[in-house]
């Protein structure tokens, strides 16, 4: 029967697949990608996938906040850079000055 054969490609994929896809996922076009796959198969085969719709949810918001706490660390270096830069700046400009 094709439809057993599909449910058990399904499983099978779910089984093997399933964890190495979702730790490649890297972007929210990734992600989106991965769970319109799993909501096809499901809808295909009548396989309960909520657990992978958690586990990829899940995934998904440590990557969102990977990423705002990696954008907030390189704002914080680049406003430190720049506040160095700036102090560096009035130090130079404070010994030109004392030599007028």
């Amino acid at each position: 029967n094709i439809k057993n054969d599909i449910v058990a490609v399904a499983n099978n994929y779910y089984k093997n697949l399933f964890s190495s896809d979702l730790d490649s996922c890297n972007s929210s076009q990734t992600f989106n990608a991965l769970q319109e796959a799993i909501a096809t198969i499901a809808l295909v085969t009548g396989l309960d996938i909520d657990d992978k719709i958690e586990a990829l949810e899940l995934k998904r918001t440590e990557h969102e906040q990977n990423e705002i706490d990696y954008a907030d660390h390189e704002y914080d270096r680049w406003k430190d850079e720049r506040d160095f830069l700036d102090s560096t700046e009035r130090d130079v400009d404070s010994m030109f000055d004392t030599l007028r």
